[in-house]
């Protein structure tokens, strides 16, 4: 792996895992031949569990594309863990960065079961529809005939 490729080896890219692709505001240039082309990628290897959507890994080697120098070899892995998606992705060039997602509508918060924020408001706005809706239809509560808050 070459730093004199980069701008900053290594650097934290945070939540970002790509599983391809370049991060070209890194490239410096070649440090071999001092050409700023682009480096493509070569030797892509992919790995599955077997399993559909449970593990993947993927790396590859970002070579200069005019003197072939490498730069750095490209790793990516998805899997799941604990009911998270997991991301992880470690590049010379592209940086280091890891992420985890809530794999369903639940997540765990202290070992209870909490509803995912986006779904709790799908929720939220189906119930005040529906009791806009039942409003219009009833008019008022039958009970002591005032009207529904």
């Amino acid at each position: 792996m070459c730093v004199d490729c980069c701008k900053e080896p290594l650097l934290s890219r945070y939540t970002a895992c790509h599983e391809s692709g370049i991060y070209a505001l890194n490239w410096a240039g070649c440090g071999k031949c001092g050409r700023r082309d682009l480096p493509v990628p070569v030797n892509l290897s992919k790995d599955t569990d077997g399993v559909e959507d449970e593990e993947e890994t993927i790396s590859f080697v970002h070579k200069c594309s005019f003197c072939e120098h490498i730069v750095s070899e490209h790793y990516y892995r998805y899997y799941i863990s604990d009911g998270q998606h997991e991301y992880i992705m470690e590049c010379v060039l592209c940086g280091k960065g890891t992420d985890s997602r809530c794999v369903g509508v639940f997540g765990d918060v202290n070992d209870t079961k909490v509803i995912h924020p986006s779904v709790e408001m799908e929720i939220s706005d189906l119930f005040n529809g529906l009791a806009s809706r039942i409003q219009t239809i009833v008019g008022t509560d039958d009970e002591d005939g005032e009207e529904w808050e």
